[in-house]
């Protein structure tokens, strides 16, 4: 146990030009309910700050399994956040409430030469979900958009960004009474 969590230290603590594929590091700690699952799942997300080299993130959450294996939508703790912990002296983000994340990277949405991030928010309605548009400028996090979007495939990451008369927009998905849900009804600017 030592040597993993040594392990997960120096991958950490490495410049991310000398890190290469890491897997998900799963560590369990029994509770009475079933146990508790570690989670630490690494995305390259390109440079983020502007220092011509690539950054990765490190999304970092707890997950309770039931007996039976399968995953409980439940928040662990009672901050139920997720921790994205980044290379290249960028500082954290912390969403919260949420219980996992899935990042993609994106280009320059806001015209300030840096890439942003996209974040798929997981909740414990359904697949119901957030996604927002993060950049990072100045030594700081800013949100440039976010809204909700019901993610039950891969496929409905894909395409949620789209430039309209040069302008960047995040869709999102609606909620009718009659029909249900409104795939990419939502229209939001990222300024």
């Amino acid at each position: 146990m030592l040597k993993l969590l040594m392990l997960m230290f120096i991958a950490c603590s490495q410049d991310n030009a000398h890190v290469s594929v890491v897997q998900t590091d799963n560590l369990q700690t029994k509770t009475d309910t079933g146990r508790i699952e570690h989670y630490r799942v690494p995305y390259f997300v390109d440079d983020i700050n502007n220092d011509q080299k690539g950054d990765s993130v490190y999304v970092i959450y707890d997950r309770r399994i039931r007996a039976d294996s399968s995953i409980e939508k439940e928040c662990v703790s009672k901050s139920c956040e997720v921790t994205l912990k980044f290379t290249g002296n960028i500082p954290d983000l912390v969403i919260s409430p949420s219980l996992s994340i899935n990042v993609q990277k994106a280009d320059d949405l806001n015209g300030d030469k840096t890439n942003e991030i996209i974040l798929f928010s997981e909740w414990v309605e359904g697949w119901w979900g957030y996604i927002y548009v993060w950049t990072y400028k100045n030594g700081t996090w800013e949100e440039l958009a976010r809204t909700k979007a019901f993610l039950s495939e891969d496929e409905d990451w894909e395409g949620r960004v789209i430039k309209e008369n040069d302008e960047y927009y995040l869709l999102g998905d609606g909620w009718d009474n009659d029909t249900g849900v409104t795939e990419r009804s939502i229209r939001v600017k990222i300024e």
